[in-house]
Order: structure tokens, then C-alpha cells, then sequence
């Protein structure tokens, strides 16, 4: 086309066509190809009718976020904030997608599925159902899926995960010819999801990693490598009451984890900077458990979703070991580990690593068990190291 009627083309289209439209062969310059922003657009073309979504959620910030999302892609949507007006709402209107907040008060999520599904004046039989969660539910999402809903959408809504299901279920001649936005988005959301379940959240993530995946990706992988380190350093400085050292480790392992996007731990990290610092640091030793198990539960979800699971060391599976189910008395058990610190002075490594075999095989405190797990650890790279922890019991 000559570029004199190219450019007319052009501003005809401008005019009549909705401003941000995508026009497929149309205002793509090759910068803009180049660019390689995770947050894309998905714009519905909207000329031969409407998608129709209705949201039904409880909390008003939640709800105008999620309405918000959705009218951006070309959705005409609705709201309401109870089972009740939700009902109200499919009886006088047809919605091709309803989706419902799983917490809502008196009438619940599961009960206004039933309902609905029930209900002899609603328009909205063959519409797609969508389950929104809130950031702490547990169930896993098969129990959603058998209750019947379509669909699962945890909080806070992420704009990839909303435009995708739109992909999914909207008619094929609303959406964007342009097949790079689309298998980008559809990237985006899996990626997404199942960073959501092991509580990372992957949009806060890319915002600080340059808005760049391959970048987060090696800062991830980074964090999960460090996870043995870090974790050892924390705790030697917990278990040795070194409060200033126990603030540093914990201080650093939080800035990481909320610039990943991991946030529920990035909060834990602080309460235990905020309890060393504020003189209650037998707290922060008795909390050590909910601490390890939320970090663990980041980096092997995260290390499993870069597909390398071998980044995160098996070694803290020790704390796991079982036992012959006997609690051995205090004093027994402490004499057995003046043994081993004797034997381990004498450099008499092989006598204490069997002395230390049979010990372990005793049920103990957790927080005894740690720190032998950590010592046994330590006998051949740092002796004097595991001597020191030893003596802590």
C-alpha cells in the first residue's frame, strides 16, 4: 500500500476504531516488536457484542481491582457484593462468566455456587464459574474443581491470570489476532499460578528485577542456592545467642525475599529481626520452626519451577529423621555429648561420628535435634565450630 494511503488508513482507523485497540498489521513498528514487556495487553474486539462478566466479592478494594482488570480488556462487567445480590443479578441477567469470592459473609462461596446452580430463575445455566480464594486458603484447587467450580483464582489477582482465563473462554473472534500477546499471557499466567502456591508472588518480583524474566529467574535461582548458607549462618548466630549476627542474616534473607516477591516470608523474616531487636530474642529461638518451614516451602516450590529441584540441598531433610521413638533423658543425653565433645578434642573423628549415629536414633526436643543434626554436620569441616554448638545443650 503507497504510503500516502497507508497514512489516510491510519487516521480513518484512529478515528473510528477504539483508542489502544491492537489493529493486526497496524501501528506495530519493529521497536515495538523488540520490546519484551511482561505486562502485556489483551484488548477484546468488542464490535459485535460484548463479554459479559459478572464478580461477586466482599471486599470493595478486591472488587474494584478485579473490575478494573476486566474493563480493560474490553469486558462489560458487573459487580456484587453478596451471595444474595449475586443471585439477584443471575436471575434478571445472562453473564458468560460469574467468578466468586470464596469468603463471602452469611451466604458463603460454596453455598452460592449451590444455589446458583439451583436455582430455577437463573440466566446464567451454561455460564463458567470461576472459585477467587484468598491468599491463605489451604485447600488445594482439586477440592474447588470438585464442588464444581470451573476454575480457580487466588488472591491478589494477578492481571495475566484474569486476561488468560479471558483468552480461554471468550468467543475466538473477540480476541487479538496477534498470537505472540496471546502465548505470552498464557505464559505469564501458568508462570504465575504456580508461583502463587508456594506464596510468591511473580508481578511484585518482575516490578523489581527489571521487569525482565530471565533476570528474575536468575535472581530466584540465586536465592534458592543460597538457601543452605543463609540458613546455617542464621541459625549458628540463633542457636550461639549472637543476636547481632542472627539480625544480619535475617535482615538480608528479608530484603531478598520480598524483592522476589515472596512476601508472606519477607514478613516472617521481619518478625524475627523485630523480636531479636526488641531484647525478646528466646522468642525468635523457640519461632524457628515456622521461620524454616516457610522458606523451604519457597525454594523448593520456586526451584521446582525453574526445573531444577537439585538447587535445594537434601541435607535439611535430617530434620526430618526418625527416631526408634524413645526419648532419652536430659542428663543421659548430655553426658553422651561431653562424649563426643572429648572424643572430637581428642581427634578421634571415627569414634564420634558413631557415638553421634547412635544418639540420633533418640527422639529429642526440636530444637536439640537441630542442633546435633547441625554439629554432626561440623565434626569434619569445623571441629572447634561443632564443639562450640555442642556445648550449647
Amino acid at each position: 500500500m503507497p504510503g500516502g494511503i497507508l497514512n489516510g488508513f491510519k487516521s480513518f482507523v484512529e478515528r473510528v476504531v477504539p483508542k489502544n485497540l491492537p489493529i493486526p498489521g497496524v501501528g506495530n513498528s519493529d521497536e515495538d516488536e523488540k520490546k519484551d514487556v511482561w505486562d502485556k495487553d489483551l484488548h477484546l474486539y468488542n464490535r459485535e457484542g460484548f463479554y459479559y462478566v459478572l464478580i461477586i466479592d466482599s471486599n470493595i478494594n478486591d472488587l474494584e481491582r478485579e473490575q478494573e482488570i476486566l474493563e480493560e480488556t474490553g469486558c462489560n462487567v458487573a459487580t456484587a457484593s453478596t451471595g444474595g445480590e449475586g443471585l439477584d443479578r443471575v436471575s434478571k441477567d445472562k453473564y458468560d462468566l460469574i467468578m466468586i469470592f470464596m469468603d463471602l459473609p452469611r451466604m458463603d462461596g460454596e453455598q452460592t455456587l449451590k444455589n446458583l446452580k439451583a436455582s430455577a430463575v437463573s440466566k446464567c445455566r451454561d455460564s463458567k464459574i470461576y472459585a477467587i480464594l484468598a491468599e491463605t486458603d489451604k485447600k488445594g484447587d482439586q477440592y474447588y474443581l470438585n464442588l464444581g467450580f470451573d476454575g480457580i483464582i487466588r488472591k491478589p489477582t494477578e492481571k495475566c491470570v484474569m486476561e488468560y482465563i479471558i483468552i480461554n473462554h471468550a468467543p475466538k473472534k473477540m480476541l487479538p489476532e496477534d498470537e505472540r500477546t496471546l502465548e505470552y499471557i498464557k505464559k505469564m499466567a501458568e508462570d504465575t499460578k504456580r508461583l502463587k502456591r508456594c506464596d510468591v508472588r511473580l508481578s511484585w518480583g518482575l516490578t523489581n528485577n527489571e521487569n525482565n524474566l530471565d533476570v528474575y529467574k536468575d535472581a530466584a535461582r540465586k536465592f534458592c542456592k543460597k538457601f543452605e548458607p543463609a540458613y546455617n549462618a542464621a541459625m549458628d548466630s540463633l542457636f550461639l545467642n549472637n543476636k547481632l549476627g542472627y539480625m544480619e542474616a535475617v535482615r538480608e534473607m528479608r530484603e531478598e525475599a520480598r524483592s522476589l516477591g515472596a512476601i508472606h516470608l519477607a514478613d516472617i523474616f521481619d518478625d524475627h529481626v523485630n523480636m531479636a531487636k526488641d531484647d525478646t530474642f528466646e522468642v525468635a529461638q523457640k519461632n524457628w520452626k515456622t521461620l524454616l518451614k516457610e522458606w523451604r516451602y519457597v525454594v523448593t516450590g520456586m526451584a521446582d519451577w525453574l526445573g531444577e529441584p537439585e538447587i535445594v540441598p537434601s541435607s535439611f531433610e535430617q530434620e526430618g529423621i526418625k527416631s526408634n521413638g524413645i526419648w532419652i533423658s536430659e542428663s543421659d543425653m548430655r553426658e553422651r555429648v561431653e562424649d563426643i565433645i572429648t572424643a572430637l578434642l581428642d581427634d578421634d573423628q571415627e569414634y564420634a561420628a558413631s557415638m553421634m549415629k547412635l544418639l540420633l536414633e533418640y527422639d529429642f526436643d526440636d530444637l536439640i535435634r537441630r542442633k546435633l543434626n547441625r554439629g554432626s554436620r561440623l565434626m569434619d569441616t569445623d571441629t572447634e565450630f561443632a564443639i562450640e554448638i555442642f556445648r550449647t545443650i
